[in-house]
């Protein structure tokens, strides 16, 4: 029995020694997408691949770490530092968490996050409205403590 443990961990050993991914060509790949050896994954997604090339890439979303996937009827793919959606107009965007419904935890692991508070969250500027920028600064300074334990910047 031994014996036979041993040969077929020997045969295990010498089958992950070699290469068994197929053979393609750079113009084959650039069509199955970039892929990363980090994870395992790639983006294949030519919108996803287009948002992560242009916003910072690995530095700023981290490598993949999922296929690409549907959630809640919309094309999602995540990253180590972020999760990208594809809107229904064929749009990439960053998918926040912290929407009414996605992640209705407070408790996850040893975190803890705040509840979603209706009444802070319906003042929040609506995304694409003129002077978004400027009002979600404003509504930041206004809402969020700019002290921690009575310490000051």
């Amino acid at each position: 029995m031994v014996r036979r443990i041993t040969s077929i961990g020997f045969l295990i050993a010498i089958l992950l020694s070699f290469d068994i991914t197929p053979a393609v060509g750079m113009a084959a790949l650039a069509d199955v997408g970039a892929y990363f050896s980090e994870t395992g994954f790639r983006i294949t997604n030519a919108g996803f691949l287009d948002f992560f090339n242009h916003r910072g890439g690995v530095r700023t979303f981290g490598y993949p770490v999922s296929r690409e996937f549907k959630l809640y009827g919309f094309k999602v793919q995540f990253f180590q530092r972020a999760i990208m959606q594809q809107r229904a107009d064929g749009s990439v965007t960053i998918l926040n968490l912290l929407d009414a419904g996605l992640m209705p935890y407070n408790r996850i692991n040893q975190s803890t996050f705040p509840a979603a508070d209706p009444a802070l969250l319906s003042n929040v500027p609506r995304p694409g409205s003129p002077g978004y920028v400027s009002d979600v600064l404003a509504h930041i300074k206004a809402t969020v403590p700019d002290t921690w334990q009575s310490l000051c910047p």
